[in-house]
């Protein structure tokens, strides 16, 4: 693993907090430990294989299946599992950059690596359009050339600042939209406009999908309102819950049928408010799609 390379691309690139990245650097050893190196993995197959064996959903966890991949885990092996294949897949992504020319590779660590940055990495240096560039962390960045996570978590700390300040409410937007292209991009739906009031997507054979997003770190989350409930515009409901850093926590896939399980009525905004919690992704109807969308 390229660690200097990394911690400094989750720290310049991903904009994480230092025990964050100290947490998910150790997440990756510990990966590298019982799993091997993360750079054979990536060059074998983009981490692809060693991500499956790292997917261990809630239905693994009702059936009390035993996880695919080698690392013990203390605790949760459904949470513990997925931290550690988020982990892996933000060195996936930063991989990935090396890969794009974002980063420009020099050395590889296996092959004389010093561990120094500017022995491993370079950085592309573009010179700034003025009309496309944000401040961000003392640096002109090229809007264009960001990531859509980057960009998401550019907006989400100028969100924060502003939450802080009082000049907002709330943090949620833009993560309606945000999800809607996620969820299609991912399970290759087809994105309604805005006048299909009752669902979001569809998929080749019609089949219509209501997707709902938040960005929350509890573990009761309420979504906006469901219109019309009663009159059954949609197949399915997909509802996802993003960390701060706008990487996916919990996602699910109810069939219409058993959203009223998880819905209630409001009055005072005239509809049907659903919650996801450990009851609702543990539900039998209900499937994980969370491996799906990262």
């Amino acid at each position: 693993m390229l660690e200097s390379n990394f911690r400094e691309y989750l720290r310049d690139e991903r904009h994480l907090r230092e025990n964050t990245i100290g947490s998910r650097i150790a997440n990756c050893k510990r990966v590298e430990q019982y799993e091997g190196d993360l750079d054979n993995h990536f060059d074998s197959d983009q981490c692809s294989i060693l991500l499956e064996r790292l997917t261990y959903s809630t239905d693994d966890q009702n059936r009390k299946r035993q996880p695919k991949h080698k690392i013990p885990i203390d605790g949760d092996v459904r949470n513990g599992s997925a931290t550690l294949k988020q982990a892996v897949s933000l060195y996936r992504d930063f991989r990935r950059a090396c890969a794009s020319g974002k980063y420009r590779a020099v050395a590889e660590h296996r092959s004389g690596y010093t561990g120094h940055p500017q022995n491993a990495v370079t950085r592309r240096s573009d010179p700034p359009q003025r009309d496309s560039n944000v401040l961000w962390s003392g640096t002109m960045k090229n809007l264009e050339q960001m990531l859509e996570t980057e960009l998401l978590q550019a907006h989400g700390a100028v969100l924060d600042e502003l939450l802080r300040r009082g000049v907002v409410k709330t943090r949620n937007n833009p993560i309606g939209d945000y999800t809607e292209w996620l969820v299609c991009q991912r399970l290759g739906l087809e994105r309604q406009p805005n006048s299909k009031a009752s669902f979001d997507a569809i998929d080749r054979n019609g089949i219509r999908y209501q997707i709902k997003g938040r960005r929350d770190s509890g573990t009761s989350v309420q979504f906006s309102p469901i219109r019309n409930l009663a009159e059954q515009g949609f197949d399915f409901a997909i509802a996802v819950v993003f960390d701060d850093d706008y990487y996916v926590r919990f996602a699910v896939k109810i069939p219409y049928g058993i959203v009223p399980s998880f819905a209630k009525y409001s009055g005072h905004i005239n509809g049907h408010i659903l919650t996801l919690t450990d009851k609702t992704i543990n539900h039998p109807g209900v499937t994980d799609i969370r491996q799906h969308l990262l």
